[in-house]
C-alpha cells in the first residue's frame, strides 16, 4: 500500500485545483480535450454531409440518396401524439440550408437556421482547438461560449414552439 500524502499537501493540491480552472478541470463533464474537439468536428461534419446528401419528399418525408424508402419519422411527439415538438422541422431545415434553400429553411423552422449555423461553426472552431491546443489558454473560453450558445438556441427553439402553438390556437 503506498504511503498517504500529508494532509496539508493534499489540501494544497485541492486548493490549486479549485483556484486555477483550466479546460480539463473547469468543466469535467464536458471533457473538452483534443478528443472532444475531434468529436465535435467529426459529428458536425457528418451532420452537414448527411444533410446535404438527403432529399425531401411530400409531407415531412426525408430520403437518403439511392434509397426509395423514406427515413422513419424521428419526432416521437409527432409520431405518437400528432403534435410538433420544439425541434420539429430541424432535419428538413438542415437539408434545405445545406442545399442553399434558405427561404424554405426559414419557413420550416426559423431558429433551425441558427442551429445549422451553430453546427457549421463547430468545424472551424474544433480545428482551431486541435491546432492551437498546445498554446494553452488560446481557446479556453470556447467551451463556455459553446454551452451558452447551445442553451440560448434551446431556449429560442422552445419560445418559437410556444409562439407557434399560441398562433395556431388563435388563428
Amino acid at each position: 500500500m503506498p504511503p498517504e500524502p500529508p494532509v496539508c499537501e493534499l489540501a494544497s493540491q485541492i486548493a490549486v485545483f479549485r483556484s486555477e480552472p483550466t479546460l480539463e478541470n473547469s468543466r469535467p463533464w464536458l471533457g473538452y480535450s483534443s478528443f472532444a474537439a475531434r468529436a465535435w468536428v467529426l459529428s458536425a461534419s457528418a451532420i452537414l454531409i448527411a444533410a446535404s446528401a438527403m432529399s425531401l419528399g411530400e409531407h415531412r418525408a426525408v430520403y437518403f440518396p439511392g434509397f426509395a424508402q423514406k427515413v422513419p419519422e424521428t419526432c416521437a411527439a409527432y409520431r405518437f401524439f400528432g403534435v410538433n415538438c420544439p425541434g420539429c422541422g430541424l432535419t428538413r431545415t438542415f437539408i434545405h440550408a445545406a442545399q442553399g434553400e434558405i427561404a424554405a429553411a426559414i419557413e420550416l423552422n426559423p431558429v433551425g437556421l441558427l442551429v445549422f449555423a451553430f453546427t457549421a461553426i463547430q468545424i472551424p472552431i474544433g480545428f482551431c482547438q486541435l491546432c492551437f491546443s498546445h498554446h494553452g489558454r488560446l481557446l479556453e473560453r470556447w467551451p463556455r461560449w459553446n454551452e451558452w450558445g447551445m442553451g440560448c438556441l434551446l431556449c429560442a427553439l422552445c419560445i418559437q414552439w410556444l409562439l407557434r402553438l399560441v398562433l395556431e390556437r388563435f388563428s
